[in-house]
This record gives structure tokens, C-alpha cells and sequence, in this order.
């Protein structure tokens, strides 16, 4: 036990040490996202049917719950080549490239979740055994490898800025593909916060050190599609609801079935 707690105390000061964490002015950011889709969780809102619109909304507050926080070791490496007065622009623009392509997806991920079969606890279990299958391939791998900062950045001013949004949107596409069956496995589930951890934990383990913790990440990943398909109706209320009001509107019908004539 005490093994364990020293191995992820070191991967963890790694990750997130003073010369790889966010950025302070990113945490506001982050942690607003995090207590909306808590939140949302919580009160079984986003497990009833909602128009695309909310959809993608919700799907860029869980992006940037998930995600962002893991580019901070990509944001320090932008810090650290560029000059102190551009790194507020450096910074902005790389993060903005990388938000580009995970709002590109939200729109099929939004047009999914209009259909029924999408609000289903099983579905959201396929989806996370899928995610385990697509992180154990070469593809997912060499996805993840171009997540982070590939080119030094221009000096200053709008080279610096086009250049920090170009190399954030090679990030952000690798990003999506190394991860988008993962975050569509949360989206399917309403955003549980059993669904929403496990993934930020995956993905933490797969960017803690030089070499991924592939094979640990894809047994989280399995382990929560399992989760999911084994205990469907504690992460379905929007059904029990449903079903619940159901018995009560027929309990008048049985009781008139029932009275004397």
C-alpha cells in the first residue's frame, strides 16, 4: 500500500510541479467547468433527452474539466520558449488552436445523443470497453505522441500568435483522436462523476511520464465499461423516473379495474 502511495505521489509531482501545472489564470476556468458538470451530474439533469445545442455546450465544459488541466505540461513548455511579455499570448493562442478541433466533434457527439439509444447505461459500457480496445492500438499511440508542443514558437507578436494557435491545433487534433472514444464513453454516460474521474485519471496516467501507462490506462477503461454494463439502473434515474411515474399514473387504472360494480 505504502509502494503504491510513493509510485503515484511521484508521478504526480511530476505532472503537476511547479514548471508543468496550469496556468493560474486557467484554474477559474477549469473549476467553473468542473462544478457545472458536477452539478449537472448530480441532479440527473443530462441523462433526460436535450437539444444539440446544450449537448455541445456540455460537451466543451467536460473538455475543458478533462482536459485542459492536462495540458500543463504542454502550456509550461510554451512558457518556457517563449519571452517573458508573450506568454499571455502564447499561451491564449495555443489553447484556442487546441479547443478548435475538440469543438469540430461536439457536433456529431451532439447529433448522437438526440437519439434514444444514446441515454442507455449499456451503450456508455460498449463505448468504454471500445476506448480500452482503441488504446492498446498503434494508432491511439502515435496520437498521443503529438499532443504537446512540436515546434519552437515565433518570438512575438501575430507570427508568435498564429504560430501558438497552428501548433495548439496539431496538439488538439491529436488529442481528439487519442481520446475522443474515451470522452464519447463519458458523454453517453450524462457525464457521471464516476465516468468523468476515471477518465481524467486515464488520462493523467497516460501523460504522468515519458512512456504512457497504456496497459493501466485500458484496464481503467475497461473496468469502468464493465462497471457500467453491470450496474445499468444506478446510472440510469432518468428511466427509473420514467418508469416510476409510469406505475403511478396505472395504480388509478387497477384500483377503477378493481371497484365493485
Amino acid at each position: 500500500m505504502n509502494l503504491a502511495a510513493s509510485w503515484l505521489g511521484r508521478r504526480w509531482l511530476a505532472f503537476a510541479g511547479p514548471r508543468t501545472r496550469l496556468p493560474g489564470a486557467l484554474l477559474p476556468l477549469v473549476a467553473v467547468a468542473w462544478w457545472l458538470m458536477l452539478r449537472h451530474a448530480v441532479s440527473h439533469a443530462s441523462h433526460a433527452p436535450r437539444n444539440a445545442g446544450t449537448e455541445v455546450a456540455d460537451w466543451m465544459l467536460m473538455v475543458i474539466a478533462m482536459m485542459l488541466p492536462l495540458l500543463g505540461p504542454t502550456l509550461a513548455e510554451v512558457r518556457r520558449t517563449t519571452y517573458p511579455p508573450a506568454h499571455a499570448l502564447a499561451v491564449s493562442g495555443y489553447v484556442l488552436g487546441w479547443s478548435l478541433p475538440w469543438l469540430l466533434l461536439a457536433a456529431p457527439v451532439a447529433g448522437l445523443r438526440q437519439l434514444e439509444l444514446m441515454h442507455s447505461p449499456v451503450a456508455a459500457g460498449v463505448a468504454f470497453i471500445a476506448s480500452a480496445a482503441w488504446a492498446c492500438t498503434a494508432w491511439h499511440a502515435r496520437a498521443l505522441t503529438s499532443c504537446g508542443l512540436r515546434r519552437p514558437l515565433p518570438p512575438a507578436g501575430l507570427p508568435l500568435a498564429f504560430g501558438a494557435c497552428r501548433e495548439g491545433w496539431s496538439a488538439g487534433v491529436g488529442c481528439c483522436v487519442s481520446c475522443a472514444p474515451l470522452m464519447l464513453a463519458c458523454t453517453l454516460t450524462g457525464h457521471s462523476v464516476i465516468a468523468m474521474l476515471g477518465g481524467f485519471a486515464l488520462g493523467w496516467l497516460e501523460r504522468s511520464t515519458y512512456r504512457p501507462s497504456i496497459r493501466l490506462g485500458a484496464a481503467l477503461a475497461l473496468g469502468l465499461g464493465v462497471w457500467f454494463l453491470i450496474f445499468p439502473a444506478a446510472h440510469d434515474p432518468h428511466r427509473e423516473h420514467q418508469h416510476h411515474h409510469h406505475g403511478a399514473d396505472l395504480q388509478p387504472q387497477a384500483r377503477a379495474a378493481h371497484a365493485p360494480i
